[in-house]
């Protein structure tokens, strides 16, 4: 059964997005992975999911938010709460609502 949920955008990322003539956007999961070797226990990896906003249309599930076009990837859909919404901070387009606890690896 499909999770329920839905796609919102604050008046500030729905201004952003018309300022720069932006009519859809795609959501997708990227990994920001990170090795340490640690003298006493081996190596550590850890691995840090961000989602990535990216102008125009794409592979995924269409929502529509402000009359915005929002698509989104499987593996973000994966890691819904309840709503995704788009926001700025420092400036740019980005997305609340999506579970990104970082996993962590550690060999001997």
């Amino acid at each position: 059964m499909e999770a329920r949920f839905k796609v919102e955008a604050s008046r500030e990322a729905l201004e952003e997005l018309a300022k720069r003539g932006v009519k859809a956007v795609t959501l997708r999961l990227a990994e920001d992975v990170q090795e340490w070797t640690m003298c006493c226990y081996g190596g550590v990896c850890v691995v840090s999911p961000k989602v990535v906003v990216e102008e125009g249309k794409g592979d995924g599930k269409r929502f529509e938010a402000g009359g915005v076009e929002v698509y989104v990837s499987e593996d973000v859909l994966r890691r819904v709460k309840e709503a995704i919404r788009l926001v700025v901070k420092r400036g740019e387009v980005s997305v609340e609502g999506v579970d990104l606890e970082a996993s962590y690896h550690v060999s001997h």
